[in-house]
């Protein structure tokens, strides 16, 4: 498997997780607030995911290593901003976090089935 097809799997079971677990919440809690959460951290991590990857790729092609700093400071000023605006429309936190940590259980999960040495 190349790393562009496992890339596209983590995030194809990224957003299908999140919206599974959206629907799930939905039936349990009938909150807009906890879905809205779910998926504002999903989407925003996602978007941080893919940012991961074309920083990696732009220093490989670049050779500047200080752009994996800038990449980094970047990425943490994006997820604060996610954060401000999930307070400011009194999202829940709890379930923004848990969205936060859909694609890190994906790739754990990826990793765990891939063969040693692939």
């Amino acid at each position: 498997m190349s790393e562009k097809e496992l890339y596209k799997k983590i995030v194809l079971y990224g957003f299908i997780t999140a919206i599974l677990l959206s629907l799930i919440s939905w039936f349990i809690f009938h909150d807009y607030k906890i879905i809205g959460g779910l998926m504002f951290g999903a989407v925003g991590r996602l978007i941080g995911f893919l940012a991961i990857i074309q920083g990696a790729n732009n220093i490989l092609k670049s050779g500047k290593s200080y752009m994996s700093t800038a990449n980094y400071i970047g990425r943490l000023i994006f997820y604060g901003i996610i954060i401000f605006f999930a307070i400011k429309y009194d999202f829940n936190v709890f379930a923004l976090i848990i969205g936060f940590s859909i694609i890190n259980v994906i790739v754990y999960i990826m990793q765990l089935s891939l063969k040693k040495g692939g």
